[in-house]
């Protein structure tokens, strides 16, 4: 009896993708309310979000649900 390997491996690797942006998502929410109060210096912030994989897009999404808190 053979096991498709290839789709376990899709998706174990979409699961990992998922999990990732997730993660990105909640630290980019806890950064902007850290911001919120005791501001970060930019140049800081910026450094922290590239140093983290934090692009523009999960950025903004943090920043909307935010804002719909």
């Amino acid at each position: 009896m053979m096991v498709d390997i290839t789709n376990q491996k899709q998706a174990v690797s979409e699961t990992a993708k998922t999990n990732e942006v997730e993660i990105k998502l909640k630290l980019s929410e806890d950064l902007l309310k850290l911001d919120s109060i005791s501001k970060i210096p930019e140049a800081s912030l910026m450094y922290i979000r590239k140093a983290c994989g934090l692009n523009t897009a999960i950025w903004s999404t943090a920043e909307m649900k935010l804002q719909e808190e």
